[in-house]
């Protein structure tokens, strides 16, 4: 977990190596990932990924918990998969629907908002605060700008930008899953950039999110 306190710019790297050794079988759902959300695929000659995208009515994700870009549907290497479901039957609007890697962003400004008001979630949008009790990670909030998302991809590499451009917090998020270029390595590569006046302090949490299988 990193605790952010931005006012400009920051920049964050994670890379995983993977196995070829499987720790131990584990048991994927198919109900989501049998259905069509929009997607792509990313291959390095090494590595194959399947990668949710972010989209507000169709989206395999449209939880208000985490971070809505870089959901990896499935990840194989020498003949083993590394993502998959976590639960039977999926549920897009559940706030744990998701398969790793995921990141969740602590809010902005919720203690501030007035009921009614909005608050915001890095990689989601401003969502409507509905009452007085605290914030919960596992409550659906309604979406009240969901910002823009710009995608780019070749292939080997796939970039998210989300936009959020009105608020007491705008800012201008990028995500790039890179697949290195002979290595079984996978590397997730952000950049959040304040573009308000208010300063932005929150945490960031990363969960890999592993289910390897057997082949």
């Amino acid at each position: 977990m990193w605790h952010l306190r931005l006012n400009d710019i920051v920049s964050v790297l994670v890379v995983v190596c993977l196995s070829a050794i499987p720790v131990s079988p584990a048991q994927t759902g198919k109900n989501g990932s049998d259905r069509s959300f929009p997607k792509v695929k990313l291959s390095n000659g090494l590595i194959t990924a399947t990668v949710y995208l972010p989209d507000e009515k169709e989206g395999y994700y449209r939880g208000t918990r985490f971070d809505w870009s870089g959901v990896i549907a499935n990840l194989d290497y020498a003949g083993h998969q590394y993502y998959g479901e976590w639960f039977d039957v999926h549920d897009p609007l559940g706030h744990d629907g998701i398969v790793g890697p995921v990141e969740e962003f602590a809010p902005l400004g919720y203690e501030q908002a007035v009921t009614g008001g909005e608050f915001v979630k890095i990689g989601v949008g401003s969502l409507v605060k509905p009452d007085e009790r605290a914030y919960a990670f596992h409550r659906l909030y309604v979406l009240s700008n969901p910002g823009t998302w710009h995608i780019e991809n070749d292939g080997q590499h796939i970039a998210f930008t989300h936009v959020l451009a009105q608020g007491e917090y705008p800012y201008s998020y990028n995500k790039v899953i890179r697949l290195q270029t002979g290595e079984p390595t996978l590397v997730l590569d952000h950049t959040l950039k304040n573009t308000g006046d208010k300063v932005m302090e929150t945490r960031v949490c990363v969960q890999p999110q592993f289910l390897r299988n057997r082949p």
